[in-house]
């Protein structure tokens, strides 16, 4: 993956990651449980009551897309990924036929105007080189009084395990120490946020911090 400094922020992605051979499967039996599957209960109890048809961004294994379908079994529901292997493992893992698998690139989204009356991304905004572009492509396809619920990690300082793995992983570069962990929390400040959701259009948007408490098993799994 190629990165780009962009002013005094963390590291922006030239290109979009890509996350293909055993990386999905992975990804999904080791993080998700870890760190994304509480977290994606929490945005679901967020989308508003009844819509009728609703876009997820970045879908990656599909954790927020089966606590969506539960949640909403009349809506139309799209979920998009820009990983192909991605999509794979999300559609062996939820296992409906009433979902619509696509993949798609946020930054050119395939759909007309005014389609989705609620879009979901979770921790995907952070990884799309040109974000400013993505969130107007959000907004273009959200019916007017439509909703964005967009999800980003805290700085990285506020990740405690993940702070400590960046610490180790230096101490072994110390003259080009990885800058992998910063990207994934580069999007933590409200300003910043809020300034880029109102250049898309969003009028009246607003941010909240969501602490939880992630576990697991073991080190080993």
């Amino acid at each position: 993956m190629k990165y780009a400094y962009v002013g005094d922020r963390s590291l922006l992605p030239v290109t979009t990651p890509s996350y293909s051979g055993s990386i999905p499967e992975n990804y999904d039996r080791y993080l998700g449980p870890y760190i994304f599957e509480l977290f994606a209960l929490d945005v679901v109890a967020r989308v508003p009551v009844n819509p009728s048809r609703v876009l997820e961004i970045a879908c990656g294994t599909g954790r927020v897309t089966a606590h969506l379908r539960k949640a909403l079994p009349a809506a139309d529901i799209v979920a998009t990924d820009i990983n192909p292997d991605m999509l794979a493992v999300a559609r062996r893992r939820v296992e409906n036929d009433d979902i619509d698998w696509q993949q798609a690139d946020v930054q050119h989204l395939p759909f007309d105007d005014s389609q989705f009356d609620v879009v979901v991304c979770q921790f995907g905004l952070m990884f799309v080189p040109d974000q400013a572009k993505a969130l107007r492509e959000v907004h273009r396809v959200l019916r007017p009084g439509g909703k964005l619920l967009l999800g980003t990690w805290d700085r990285l300082d506020s990740n405690p395990s993940f702070s400590l793995a960046n610490r180790h992983v230096a101490a072994y570069f110390p003259e080009e120490p990885p800058r992998f962990f910063y990207l994934p929390f580069s999007l933590y400040d409200e300003a910043l946020l809020l300034a880029m959701t109102g250049d898309a259009g969003f009028g009246d948007a607003c941010v909240k911090l969501v602490s939880k408490t992630c576990t697991g098993d073991s080190a080993a799994k």
